[in-house]
């Protein structure tokens, strides 16, 4: 039986719109608001330039290396993860390869409160353990 494989590759600047599009799918399923479109553009060029950032036809994540200001380390932290079909799993588990490619110290990972059960699932069934709470002021 054949198995639908997803293609998962570094995103590029081409992709940039792609990414914009699925961002604006993200924002309102989930923070239910419009979004800064100039500041994202932004963002997302800078995390394609120097983060790590991967895409498919359906999804994206990216992420930059940080280091930690109370240790000698460094963590690769996900800033942005979101799919609309399975291509998410591939993904996550591109990302976390980089992250090993670039012998990082930690990976971090986010999920919201609305986020899909799923999410969290994948991301215990890597290995990944609940490391701190995060709280959020909407201003």
């Amino acid at each position: 039986v054949l198995r639908w494989q997803p293609m998962i590759r570094r995103a590029t600047l081409e992709d940039l719109d792609h990414i914009i599009d699925l961002s604006i799918d993200f924002s309102a399923g989930y923070y239910h608001r419009e979004l800064d479109l100039k500041k994202t553009r932004t963002m997302i060029t800078t995390l394609i330039q120097g983060g790590v950032s991967f895409v498919s036809s359906n999804g994206f994540i990216c992420g930059l290396v940080c280091p930690d200001i109370f240790r000698d380390a460094e963590h690769l932290v996900e800033v942005g993860w979101y799919a609309t079909d399975r291509s998410g799993i591939k993904l996550f588990d591109a990302f976390v390869q980089a992250g090993r490619d670039l012998k990082v110290d930690e990976i971090r990972m986010t999920t919201l409160n609305t986020s899909p059960p799923v999410a969290e699932h994948i991301i215990r069934s890597r290995g990944f353990v609940s490391a701190e709470t995060h709280y959020t002021l909407i201003i």
